[in-house]
């Protein structure tokens, strides 16, 4: 028997057994009675979740938000000023020699500050250019 005539026999006996059923189309609407379900997802399902953003990191270094200020002059510090970017921080009170105390600043973009100090016998120091990023630490001395 020829491959042709044996298809056609095997599709004669499933017509005959009523093995053949109508097939839908995965790209047409369904027939109105065919009581088959629709093949879009519900619309609360369409679409995901938005998610929040993260938070992008600075690139490059992070300022400090505090520094180390020692006294290793020989002479009480009177007063103290850290300024950037037009904001300044100044020391609270008196740091006599050979302490030491942590100065908070404000929230800086940059890293290089202005730092002026006064001293109560030795007289005025200012240092240009400090770069807060590398060195959180400043020590006066002799």
């Amino acid at each position: 028997m020829s491959g042709w005539k044996s298809l056609a026999i095997a599709c004669g006996c499933l017509l005959i057994a009523g093995g053949v059923q109508a097939q839908t189309s995965l790209f047409e609407p369904p027939a109105s009675g065919s009581g088959a379900a629709p093949l879009t997802p519900p619309a609360e399902e369409a679409a995901p979740a938005a998610r929040p953003r993260a938070k992008v990191k600075p690139k490059g270094p992070t300022p400090a938000r505090a520094l180390s200020i020692t006294n290793d002059s020989g002479s009480a510090l009177t007063a103290l000023e850290v300024s950037a970017e037009g904001k300044t921080a100044r020391l609270a009170k008196e740091l006599g020699s050979g302490q030491t105390v942590t100065l908070r600043l404000p929230a800086l973009k940059s890293c290089t500050v202005t730092i002026s100090a006064t001293f109560q016998r030795a007289g005025e120091a200012d240092l240009h250019e400090q770069d807060i990023c590398k060195d959180r630490k400043v020590r006066f001395v002799n």
